[in-house]
């Protein structure tokens, strides 16, 4: 084969190595690129570490920390273990905010994939000169550079992308099987991080029996390829294995695994979304560079620039799948699904600028793309800003894409979609310190599932010791089982915190909320009124029956004169009353129930108690609390409650009348029975609410639950 003519007036470009050549002394050639990619490498980290955020992202970042904090590795799509598994080895080695060291994983990734993708232009015969050129363009573009300065598993598929891919050219350039090999366990290994990798593992499929039929080797040749493969799958099938032996059953955790609960929103896009918007989406990633007409010169060029094409072949099937499937995916972070084709893109784009150079002619070549580029990569970060301002007028073509539609009250949504430089973005996190100033104590606060709730709940009260006395609620906006409240659970919810006075607080009034509120509305009057937080930003509040605490007892009369609610009543100068399900007038907890407990010992009366299983702090129970005792009315009664301990319940928050009087850790190494003495208290002839909430736990403890044998008073 012929060999691409050096440039010799640009000592930068002497190095274009002829095939041969490479396929002669390949081990210092592959060293040469790794040490030439150093100083891209370290632009590309200065740039992406001080552009990163210190701070946490919306939902699927808070979850991917939360598992990270976990070590939970599991096989579900949503998951990812190689991420979880590199983030927790960072999270050992960083003491700070959680946040911070996970978005560090992705600083360090989104440079080594930067790395890996000079390697494999250099492996495809790029000259240095262009190649450094094209590094500029590549390193600020916007999915990589998104995904660099925040935690989420795209850069690190990244990474396994171009490692990939540069097995795959350097087999296309050598025919040396190991590059072949090299790119099946890679494939392999980047199932562990995200099942959309099936594609490129598709790929290297293709690439082996190529090269076996048209190169020689046969079933030999694919048999090897397979074991590589497998080599590589092999952490992600021993966690898929462990799954399916725990599971509900083999049908379930495969469908977890490879679609999880969104198999329906594929290929949801109309067809002018699905190709105009991921035609936008490449477009806009480096608008000057423009990605697909480089890389459509790259593929027609590439021809002259190897020994075989079985590697090709596998980088443009993967590149097909990926855009075609993820061109149906309509959601607005595509751009992420996206990323393994658009760094892919850039690899093509690399040999396209090569080709370009060439026909501009020697030096001249090298200069003009190398201002090209330049070019690029300065005027990236200043059209970032400029869609952000552009996306915040919903009359642009931009807030199609990048709109602040049903956030712009809380949070600029809009800078953190379209901006990837996160310096001075807080967002969030002044969000989060809003609703901790302003949110009344014990309130309730309802957001969807593609925000914030993740953030509040999974992170900031997790972690960071965030309002403790806040329950969040995550709504069931998309229809899934096992997914955030039900419309019955949340009417349940709504109706008692409008009769009992509770603070009930939402993050819109608009879509997904119509749909529950409206079913609320049959049962009784939904109305909501903007809270505002400080800073011009405000939620809303739904407006509650003004009596308050009256009426509540008035609502806990009327159950008790239908006969649905017996309460707890404090008849004479003493008594002891065995708490059952029917004393309880409102529950906000998972489960509440009887539970038998005589194989625990005979401290209980009647050898069972009222047990409440809560999986999250703030699920809450509720009694009516009534004395037909006149002359003891006016009188403080000592009530003493006897609670069971154990190593799975929480701390408890026991309060009258939305007062709260006494708080209890509930956490014991073995069941048992512990008592609380609330303070003297007057219990009226109207009576009083009497609330037991879970408001966390000891650091020891392994859940949320309480359970609750009697009340004594004299």
């Amino acid at each position: 084969m012929t060999a691409i003519p050096k440039i010799e007036s640009s000592n930068s470009d002497r190095d274009i190595i002829p095939a041969a050549e490479i396929r002669d002394n390949d081990a210092p050639q592959i060293a040469r690129y790794l040490r030439e990619s150093v100083p891209v490498a370290i632009g590309a980290f200065l740039l992406y570490f001080f552009t990163s955020s210190p701070f946490i992202g919306f939902g699927d970042t808070a979850l991917l920390v939360d598992a990270i904090e976990r070590g939970l590795w599991v096989s579900h799509v949503n998951n990812h273990p190689l991420t979880v598994f590199l983030g927790w080895i960072f999270s050992c080695l960083h003491s700070g905010e959680p946040a911070a060291s996970a978005n560090f994983l992705s600083v360090c990734a989104g440079t080594l994939a930067v790395a890996v993708w000079y390697l494999c232009v250099r492996i495809a015969r790029v000259s240095r000169g262009v190649a450094i050129a094209a590094a500029f363009p590549t390193v600020v573009m916007h999915s990589l550079w998104w995904h660099s300065t925040i935690i989420e598993n795209y850069a690190i598929t990244a990474v396994l992308v171009m490692a990939t891919y540069a097995g795959l050219l350097y087999y296309d350039q050598t025919r040396r099987e190991v590059g072949l090999l090299f790119a099946c366990a890679i494939a392999g290994l980047s199932i562990a991080n995200h099942v959309q990798n099936g594609f490129l593992c598709i790929g290297v499929a293709a690439a082996g029996i190529f090269a076996a039929k048209k190169h020689g080797g046969g079933i030999a040749l694919v048999a090897r390829c397979a074991i590589s493969a497998g080599v590589g799958l092999l952490p992600w099938a021993l966690i898929l294995a462990r799954d399916i032996a725990r599971g509900p059953g083999y049908s379930v955790t495969i469908k977890d695994a490879f679609v999880g609960k969104f198999q329906d929103t594929f290929f949801g896009a109309t067809p002018y979304s699905m190709w105009w918007d991921t035609l936008f989406v490449i477009w806009s990633q480096s608008p000057f560079l423009l990605l697909p007409l480089c890389a459509v010169i790259g593929v027609s060029i590439y021809r002259r620039f190897s020994l075989s094409r079985a590697g090709f072949l596998g980088i443009l099937i993967h590149l097909f799948f990926t855009i075609l499937v993820f061109s149906g995916y309509p959601t607005w972070d595509r751009f992420a699904f996206l990323l393994p084709a658009i760094v892919g893109l850039a690899v093509l784009a690399g040999i396209g600028l090569q080709g370009i150079s060439e026909k501009l002619g020697p030096g001249k070549g090298v200069r003009m793309v190398g201002v090209w580029c330049g070019c690029t990569a300065l005027f990236a970060p200043v059209f970032y800003s400029a869609v952000v301002v552009m996306g915040r007028d919903p009359t642009s073509v931009w807030a199609h894409r990048f709109g602040n539609r049903h956030a712009s009250h809380l949070y600029d949504q809009v800078r953190f979609i379209a901006d990837p430089n996160r310096i001075g973005y807080s967002e969030l996190e002044s969000f989060s310190e809003l609703l901790g100033e302003k949110l009344p104590h014990g309130a309730l606060f309802l957001d969807d599932d593609s925000r914030t709730y993740y953030t509040l709940a999974d992170y900031y009260q997790k972690y960071m010791g965030f309002r403790p006395d806040v329950r969040f609620l995550l709504v069931n906006s998309w229809g899934f089982s096992d997914w955030g409240l039900g419309s019955s659970q949340l009417v349940s919810l709504l109706e008692d915190a409008y009769r009992n006075g509770k603070p009930f607080f939402v993050a819109s009034n608009g879509v997904p909320y119509t749909t529950f509120f409206k079913e609320a509305k049959k049962r009784f009057p939904v109305s909501l009124s903007p809270f505002p937080l400080g800073d011009g930003k405000w939620i809303y509040k739904l407006d509650t029956l003004p009596e308050g605490v009256e009426s509540s007892l008035r609502y806990a009369n009327a159950l008790t004169s239908k006969g649905t609610l017996m309460p707890i009543k404090l008849n004479g100068a003493t008594g002891r009353i065995d708490i059952g399900l029917e004393h309880v007038q409102f529950s906000s907890v998972d489960i509440v129930e009887e539970q038998e407990m005589s194989s625990f010992g005979p401290q209980w009366e009647r050898d069972n108690q009222l047990f409440a299983n809560s999986s999250a702090s703030g699920g809450e129970v509720e009694f009516f609390v009534l004395t037909n005792d006149t002359e003891r009315s006016t009188s403080p009664r000592r009530i003493t409650l006897s609670l069971t301990t154990a190593s799975d319940f929480g701390t408890l928050e026991v309060s009258f009348d939305r007062e709260v009087v006494s708080t209890v850790d509930l956490y014991s190494p073995s069941v048992n029975v512990t008592s609380l003495e609330i303070p003297p208290r007057v219990i009226s002839e109207r009576g009083a609410i009497l609330s037991l909430r879970v408001v966390g736990k000891n650091s020891k403890s392994s859940g949320y639950k309480f359970g609750l044998d009697t009340v004594q008073y004299e």
